[in-house]
């Protein structure tokens, strides 16, 4: 496989204005010694000060019908708690906030593609979205073929499941937090240059069976509640810049990992975060562990309809 096909497989799993973050590189993907390995996407936190019961549920996000076989067993865990909390709520980001954080300034997919180019794209985006590009031509390549991923991909359902748990958790007057600010994941993007953002769009657009294949593949691992294997399948075509993994690993999960365990703290909570942030050296497992916490895994087949 070459590396444009590895840049976007590897960009269709990431984003969340309304898609998913789910990838790295295999170094990135080796666990703790301490951490049990068992299959599953569920664990319990334990620790002197934690609120008990407090869980992590590792997520992909997607709007796949067939993830929601986990429905159950999510809602009767955050039912059990306190609080929920998810990495960022974009629905929270000020709209002028969000436009100066997508938008580029001085500059437009019009010039930053050829002439053929940019015809493509804007052809794909009428036939997708049934409007003209128009003032979306100033949007940041990444975040363009994010908007453009959610008719590619299944979409079964309106919202990814993460939203479809966070509206429930809303319903039964859970306390809402907030992991981290959409800003910090933009600070990463902004990592990747224009270029290589424009190569993600292109190829993307001319490629959507490569995207719906590896959509398949990591989502199929994910029912099976193999994480490894998701990470691998990211891993193997992960293409990034070290600047964007510093980022988009090591702040911010620092970041989610002292938030998340404020909230444990104070009140029990159902911690909603993509996985791979949870692994690895740098993940908020591990950065857990070392503030004297511990990973709990819990069998979700025991407990599934």
């Amino acid at each position: 496989m070459n590396s444009g096909e590895g840049i976007i497989i590897y960009n269709h799993q990431f984003l969340k204005l309304i898609l998913f973050i789910s990838f790295s590189f295999s170094v990135m993907f080796s666990y703790s010694e301490n951490l049990d390995t068992t299959r599953t996407i569920l664990w319990e936190i334990k620790g002197d000060s934690v609120k008990s019961p407090s869980y992590i549920f590792a997520t992909i996000r997607v709007q796949d019908r067939r993830i929601n076989q986990f429905d159950s067993i999510a809602k009767l865990k955050i039912s059990e708690c306190n609080a929920f909390a998810l990495e960022v709520i974009v629905d929270l980001v000020p709209p002028l906030q969000l436009r100066s954080l997508v938008l580029m300034q001085n500059n437009s997919i019009e010039k930053l593609l050829s002439k053929d180019d940019f015809s493509f794209v804007e052809k794909k985006y009428k036939a997708y979205t049934g409007l003209s590009l128009g003032t979306f031509s100033k949007m940041k390549p990444f975040f363009l073929y994010a908007q453009l991923m959610k008719y590619i991909l299944p979409k079964d359902y309106k919202e990814s499941f993460d939203t479809q748990l966070l509206a429930y958790a809303k319903r039964n007057k859970k306390k809402i937090i907030e992991l981290e600010k959409f800003e910090n994941q933009v600070k990463a993007i902004d990592k990747i240059s224009l270029q290589t953002q424009t190569h993600m769009l292109i190829f993307g657009l001319k490629n959507t069976n490569i995207i719906k294949k590896n959509f398949e593949d990591v989502l199929q691992a994910y029912l099976q509640q193999d994480i490894n294997e998701v990470y691998k399948l990211s891993a193997d075509t992960a293409i990034m810049p070290t600047q964007f993994l510093d980022v988009f690993f090591s702040e911010r999960n620092e970041n989610i990992c002292n938030n998340l365990i404020a909230s444990i703290k104070q009140q029990s909570t159902f911690v909603v975060i993509a996985g791979a942030n949870l692994i690895g050296e740098r993940g908020v497992f591990n950065l857990l562990q070392s503030k004297g916490y511990s990973i709990k895994p819990i069998s979700i087949n025991a407990t599934l309809k």
